[in-house]
């Protein structure tokens, strides 16, 4: 590609880069400014074991969830949290963790396709009195790196949708 249009490539990949840097620069100086920020922390341990697909017990077979951005889904629970929510128990024990893999394809077949495992584990009375005491994480799956520690991009469906269930969403 030669003349005006190889130019137009190049300052529109400037532009984008650019955009991309100030970007960047916010996101580091809100972190900064705040205190806090959701960016994946490596320091953080991840509320979900390792070995959970051997310790857990599906809950939840393969779906389509659209509240999850149009991806498939399958849930876990561990031993504390597993006949309280095949039941339909409210509220679930403390110590339950629920683990929700979120796979890319369109089957969860293939663990190339597992893009985030969302996870929320049930907290002692008074870790959270507004949002029933649960602890939100999202995790790498690959990694094990903790992505989000804070119940932002989680608790508006949970809490407006699902409080009647402890903020179990499962709706056939």
């Amino acid at each position: 590609m030669n003349g005006p249009d190889k130019n137009s490539a190049t300052i529109n990949r400037l532009i984008l880069g650019r955009h991309w840097l100030v970007a960047g620069v916010c996101i580091f100086a809100a972190c900064a400014i705040g205190g806090t920020c959701d960016s994946a922390n490596p320091t953080i341990d991840p509320i979900v074991p390792a070995d959970y697909r051997t310790t857990f017990t599906e809950v939840r077979n393969c779906r389509f969830s659209i509240e999850h951005d149009g991806v498939q889904i399958r849930v876990w629970a561990n031993d504390i949290a597993m006949a309280a929510y095949l039941a339909e128990e409210n509220p679930l024990p403390v110590g339950s963790i629920i683990v929700k893999e979120e796979f890319a394809g369109g089957t969860c077949d293939d663990d190339s396709e597992l893009n985030i495992l969302s996870v929320m584990r049930k907290e002692a009375a008074g870790f959270d009195n507004e949002d029933k005491d649960w602890h939100f994480q999202e995790v790498n799956p690959t990694s094990r790196v903790v992505i989000t520690n804070t119940k932002t991009d989680c608790i508006e469906c949970h809490r407006n949708d699902c409080s009647a269930r402890d903020y179990m969403c499962t709706v056939e």
